[in-house]
């Protein structure tokens, strides 16, 4: 894992235990280690209104953003993956990013235990409430499946338990220290 993916997840989770591997750092990859992008949108485009998972200004911009770094690094140099919170959402962006590219391993937080990929974009869905997403132990999952680039990808103004207020400490320190 990139040593400023890890400086959050190490400080948070580990005590500082964690040693990260100097080859994590490939200066020849395409982008920064980290990138937090806020997506808003009202209830008239969150998509599916019988599912508070869906949404499609999320799905959109997640297919977006794979297309335009697929372009930088193909699926033959780079592997990629999306993590999401719900089943749901899981459906919809595999339907969605199928489009995209067969190569990508889209799944929920507890299917990523275990896993790591060069790319992980975290699409967050719209949702009042964090539900299980205020368990520690998944946000360490999420934010540390990534070995060289982590985006996370939400409406952050509906996310305002210990999710988001965790996410915003890992923005903060990463802006401080990197």
């Amino acid at each position: 894992m990139h040593p400023e993916i890890c400086k959050f997840p190490n400080e948070y989770f580990y005590q500082n235990r964690l040693v990260t591997n100097s080859l994590a750092i490939d200066e020849t990859f395409p982008w920064k280690p980290y990138g937090v992008f806020s997506l808003e949108y009202t209830n008239q485009n969150q998509g599916d209104s019988h599912s508070t998972s869906g949404n499609a200004v999320g799905l959109d911009f997640v297919c977006t953003l794979l297309k335009v770094m697929l372009t930088k690094a193909p699926t033959r140099t780079c592997s990629y993956g999306i993590i999401t919170p719900y089943s749901q959402q899981r459906n919809d962006l595999a339907d969605k990013v199928s489009s995209v590219s067969k190569d990508i391993f889209i799944g929920t937080i507890d299917a990523y235990q275990g896993q790591e990929l060069d790319v992980i974009i975290i699409s967050l869905a719209k949702t009042d409430g964090v539900g299980f997403l205020a368990n520690s132990q998944r946000l360490n999952v999420a934010l540390t499946r990534a070995k060289k680039c982590l985006f996370i990808c939400g409406n952050f103004i509906n996310l305002t338990e210990f999710f988001l207020k965790s996410i915003l400490v890992f923005v903060l320190i990463v802006v401080h220290f990197c």
